[in-house]
């Protein structure tokens, strides 16, 4: 189990006003994210960040939560 982190469509680093689109994400594997994220425009940052023992700042947790994590990155392409 890893950590990630996943920007939605529309991201803008330089603006905080962007900030609800950064999402965190503890997966069994990388893979998995990179299948979720596909065809939402949104952006996988990076691979084991964080630590575990920080499963209480994750947004979401695959596999058991992919649906609504596909569903809620689909909002921002929508947008």
């Amino acid at each position: 189990m890893a950590i990630f982190e996943v920007t939605a469509h529309g991201f803008d680093g330089g603006s905080d006003l962007t900030d609800d689109r950064v999402f965190w994400v503890i997966s069994t594997s990388r893979e998995l994210v990179e299948d979720c994220i596909v065809g939402t425009g949104a952006e996988l940052w990076g691979e084991g960040i964080g630590v575990l023992g920080d499963e209480d700042l994750v947004d979401f947790r695959l596999p058991s939560e992919q649906i609504i994590f596909k569903t809620t990155l689909l909002k921002f392409l929508e947008e």
